[in-house]
C-alpha cells in the first residue's frame, strides 16, 4: 500500500500534538525513515479502533464468516488482503461463485 509522504508527516503532526506519539526520531536504518513511538493514550486510542472495526466487520460480515464467527480481516498484524484471500480458498461459497438470484 502506497501512501503520500505529506499525507504521514501531516497525520504524524496531528498525532504528536494531541499526545497520541512521542517525538519522532531518525530510525536506526538511517535513510529517510522515522522512529516513532506510542503514548499510552495513543495505545488505547489504536485498540478501542480496533475494537471498533472488529465490531463493524462482525455487523457487516458476520453472514459470510464460517461458523464460530471468527474474525479474519483484521488479524494481529495479518495482511488484510492475504487473510481474505486464504479464508476464501479455504472456503468456497456454497453456490459455486454465482451470483445470487
Amino acid at each position: 500500500m502506497a501512501s503520500d509522504p505529506n499525507t504521514i508527516t501531516s497525520t504524524l503532526s496531528r498525532m504528536e500534538r494531541v499526545g497520541l506519539i512521542g517525538a519522532r526520531e531518525p530510525h536506526e536504518r538511517g535513510g529517510e525513515r522515522t522512529a516513532v513511538k506510542l503514548l499510552p493514550e495513543g495505545r488505547a486510542q489504536l485498540r478501542e479502533g480496533r475494537r471498533l472495526a472488529l465490531e463493524l466487520q462482525n455487523e457487516i460480515l458476520g453472514g459470510f464468516l464460517p461458523s464460530g464467527g471468527e474474525s479474519f480481516l483484521l488479524e494481529p498484524r495479518g495482511d488484510p488482503l492475504q487473510s481474505c484471500a486464504t479464508r476464501t480458498r479455504s472456503h468456497p461459497p456454497e453456490n459455486g461463485g454465482a451470483e445470487p438470484p
